[in-house]
């Protein structure tokens, strides 16, 4: 006697739901798996060319220049710390490991690890193609590795000095969200058909949540590296990819920002040489023209003198704001200071009608580099005297606050305009016809190295105090007020 069939199974539509479900569990099994994989690999290649883009980025604001004077020992130079800042800065904005700079023979430079200079980078003996190509002057990511059980990813990018590959930078970041896609893999076997169905939605929308952010941020590098600046780089994705967003966008502005300072000063170079160079062009003739006076040849020497000094005084800024030497730290008696440089200033004080005077409250006794500190003093008084061409008064006070010492540098002038006010200590920015941008932040870039910070305050029509706060301590020296 045949055996009864269930009712259900006999039904037609039973059976192609059955058929269709097993089937769909059976697609959705093969097919997710596959997605998975999929996914895996377009995440990983995705985030090896969003390492690859971050390190080229951060490979452009690089000055070639700067990492080629490195040399073992210099961990403490300004230009190693500054190195070392900038590294870390965009290594917590982008959520990378670690970020380091390298020889193109795989010695360490500047490293937010600390490795010292000239360390060998043992990592380069697993990624073997990464010196080859940074040295060919092309990016590199490596393949996915794992620290303490984590899997990581590197990618590399030259950095370039007159075209040449001088060095190469290293961002690795975790690729922790790959574990995720292997722990859907292995379990998926013991996952029932409306589990897989569910997990393979889940594997795509992540695959999503993290590719279409990827893809903008990978869209705008691109863009950044074409040359093309003026799109901000936004996201809203509500995910950790918005803070890589605003590392891009940093950089982005910070290159802006080095590209307008780079065009300010070629242009300020060109037009401050072109003037010279057209009265040297007009009055040498006239020195050997016939009938040329002896008074008349003293008078254009001394107009092409004055113009070789100004010129000179222009350099001298250009270079004294390039090539910052190392602070030489030492006592510094701030009495002593004012007492020199109102010596200096005295007689083309009294020449303007201005009235130069200064106080101590106290012994005051600096740690400084007294070279920075006078070139600061200078520049501020000197700008003070410039602003009060009919007269006025100039005076320098110093007392202690907070534990430090406070330097005031007061004029009576015509004031900065507060649209102005925001950008005095920016390179290469005057408001003068014949300024250099270069005075301020000269005292800016010193007056950091020491510890401190400059800033001024203004109002037109009442004048301008600009005020120096550094560290300082006490010390048997005189009180002086003049």
């Amino acid at each position: 006697m045949q055996a009864m069939v269930p009712v259900p199974l006999r039904r037609i539509s039973t059976r192609f739901f059955l058929a269709f479900l097993l089937l769909s569990a059976l697609v959705t099994a093969v097919g997710g798996g596959l997605l998975l994989k999929a996914a895996g690999r377009a995440l990983e290649r995705s985030l090896g060319e969003r390492l690859q883009a971050l390190a080229a980025v951060t490979a452009e604001t690089l000055d070639g220049r700067s990492l080629t004077l490195l040399g073992e020992g210099d961990e403490a130079t300004p230009v190693h710390l500054y190195l070392r800042s900038r590294l870390e800065a965009v290594r917590r904005q982008a959520g990378a490991r670690r970020i380091y700079v390298f020889t193109p023979g795989g010695e360490s430079l500047v490293d937010t690890d600390d490795t010292p200079i000239g360390t060998p980078y043992g990592q380069f003996k697993a990624h073997r193609e990464a010196l080859p190509r940074v040295r060919e002057g092309t990016p590199y990511a490596s393949p996915l590795y794992r620290s303490d059980d984590v899997p990581y990813k590197t990618g590399f990018a030259p950095v370039r000095f007159r075209e040449a590959v001088v060095a190469g930078v290293a961002v690795e970041a975790s690729a922790e969200y790959l574990e995720v896609l292997a722990a859907f893999r292995r379990g998926f076997a013991l996952i029932l058909a409306g589990a897989l169905i569910l997990g393979a939605a889940a594997a795509y929308g992540l695959a999503r949540s993290v590719s279409k952010p990827l893809d903008a941020l990978i869209r705008a590098t691109d863009e950044l590296r074409r040359g093309d600046m003026d799109r901000p780089v936004a996201l809203d994705s509500g995910t950790e990819m918005d803070r890589l967003g605003e590392a891009l966008e940093s950089l982005r502005a910070e290159v802006l920002k080095r590209d307008r300072n780079l065009k300010m000063m070629l242009a300020q170079i060109a037009h401050e040489i072109k003037n010279p160079l057209e009265i040297y062009q007009l009055f040498l003739p006239l020195l050997t023209a016939p009938g040329t006076t002896p008074g008349e040849r003293e008078e254009r020497v001394k107009m092409l003198r004055a113009e070789t000094v100004q010129l000179n005084r222009l350099l001298d800024e250009f270079i004294s704001f390039v090539r910052r030497k190392k602070p030489e730290v030492e006592p510094v008696d701030i009495a002593d200071l004012f007492a020199r440089l109102a010596g200096f200033f005295r007689e083309k004080a009294a020449r303007q009608g201005v009235e130069l005077s200064s106080s101590v409250a106290g012994p005051l006794v600096v740690e400084a580099d007294r070279l920075y500190l006078w070139h600061s003093l200078f520049n501020l008084i000197k700008n003070g005297l410039e602003a009060m061409e009919r007269g006025g008064a100039l005076r320098l006070e110093a007392f202690r606050e907070d534990g430090g010492v406070r330097i005031e540098v007061r004029d009576t002038g015509g004031g900065i305009p507060p649209e102005v006010l925001p950008q005095v200590f920016d390179p290469f920015f005057t408001t003068k016809a014949q300024g250099s941008g270069l005075g301020l932040a000269v005292v800016a870039e010193y007056v950091r190295a020491l510890g401190g910070e400059a800033r001024l305050e203004s109002e037109p029509g009442r004048g301008t105090l600009a005020v120096l706060r550094l560290p300082g301590k006490e010390a048997p020296c005189p009180a002086s007020s003049s």
